[in-house]
């Protein structure tokens, strides 16, 4: 006969056993088995990688259709659109694509485009007007030209690293991408323009100077996610393992449901809305939605406030909660 639950706490029949205590790790500490900064590393090199393959299938579009070679206001500006377009819907989607979430990459792909064309057309725009007077009067080697390169592309940068936080819906994550693109897009505009000075042929220079572009925003935008982020959940068990969520909203939701911030699509122990956390004052509180089985080290719970190194038990699934100092 098992013994009576406390008013906090549930029974755990429905749950597979977890370990009972909590990883404690911190910044600088072990994060589900690696370090805080291997993290934001990783988050770097994917968001580097994820650009780089973005861009470089959008500069074979835009070379394919002929409109690369524009030099009049409009087709520079449908130029860069073409390109953004691209970029922001293989950016915006590609998350839910990996995890088979593929109702929510439709709509999140669709809306980061529609954002993306208007971005980059305002970006072209920006760009030919900054250079087309300037180019008739001085060197292209100038560097004014570097600087007002860097320019043209941070906004496209800007403009893409926003897109992130639309689509989830997120004032943080738009803050993070805003600066990562900014900063990114100026350091690709640059290396832009020193590939064009010195790489013969057109479109080789537009290929090695866009992927600079791509690869410079994708990590810069995912240092800053990383550097800035307060409160994060990774999977360390279960159809997910690895998979990392940042905690951007006031209340994160967690279930199989497509709705939810975390999405546990590989869990059929997982209800559509099992979970959720919730900022309370300076404290994320975790709290079991509509009866759901949930576990903190061990102990079943109805609400309880998290600290870093908690592990979260729903379904199959074990989540580990960190946060900063």
């Amino acid at each position: 006969m098992s013994a009576p639950t406390t008013p906090g706490e549930r029974d755990l029949s429905a749950l597979p056993k977890v370990s009972a205590g909590p990883a404690r790790s911190r910044i600088g500490g072990d994060v589900g088995g690696r370090p805080a900064w291997e993290a934001t590393l990783g988050l770097a090199v994917g968001g580097a990688l994820l650009g780089y393959v973005a861009i470089v299938i959008g500069w074979a579009v835009t070379e394919a259709a002929g409109v690369a070679d524009g030099r009049s206001l409009g087709p520079v500006a449908l130029y860069t659109a073409v390109l953004a377009t691209i970029y922001s819907l293989i950016v915006g989607a590609a998350s839910d694509v990996r995890d088979g979430i593929w109702d929510r990459a439709l709509v999140r792909g669709a809306l980061a485009a529609a954002v993306g064309a208007l971005v980059g057309a305002v970006a072209g725009a920006l760009s030919y007007l900054l250079f087309d007077q300037l180019q008739q009067t001085q060197d292209p080697g100038a560097p004014r030209f570097y600087l007002l390169r860097a320019l043209a592309w941070a906004a496209f940068g800007v403009g893409i690293g926003l897109v992130g936080g639309l689509t989830e819906r997120s004032g943080r994550k738009a803050v993070n991408g805003l600066i990562g693109g900014l900063i990114g897009g100026a350091i690709g505009g640059a290396l832009f323009h020193y590939v064009g000075q010195r790489v013969d042929g057109d479109a080789e220079a537009r290929l090695i100077g866009l992927a600079a572009i791509g690869i410079c925003t994708g990590a810069a935008i995912g240092l800053v996610e990383g550097a800035r982020r307060q409160a994060w959940i990774r999977v360390i068990a279960g159809g997910m393992a690895g998979k990392e969520f940042i905690l951007y909203h006031d209340v994160t939701s967690i279930g199989s449901a497509p709705k939810c911030q975390i999405t546990l699509i590989k869990d059929p122990g997982a209800q559509p809305f099992h979970a959720q956390i919730a900022v309370d004052g300076p404290r994320r509180v975790l709290s079991s939605l509509d009866g759901a089985p949930v576990a903190v080290n061990g102990a079943g719970i109805r609400a309880r406030p998290l600290r870093s190194g908690d592990q979260i038990q729903i379904g199959a699934t074990t989540l580990l909660f960190q946060e900063r100092d």
